[in-house]
């Protein structure tokens, strides 16, 4: 969800300093691209704690097997 809100933003940021004619506009484009940019690491921290918890989950299932066939 987080990945899908920054690329949206990051749409919005793009949109805003394509059309922007004054230095004002320009600066809030550019805000705006630093607003989408912060989702995107949130979005890659997250995307990083899911991947280390379904690793962790196969690991456990796999060492659960060879306990349940050494058996």
């Amino acid at each position: 969800m987080a990945w899908l809100v920054g690329n949206l933003v990051n749409g919005i940021a793009g949109a805003q300093y394509n059309m922007a004619q004054t230095a004002d506009e320009f600066l809030a484009g550019a805000d705006a691209f630093i607003v989408g940019c912060l989702t995107d690491i949130g979005a890659a921290l997250l995307a990083v704690v899911v991947v280390r918890r379904l690793t962790r989950m196969q690991l456990t299932k796999a060492v659960r097997r060879v306990e349940q066939a050494a058996v």
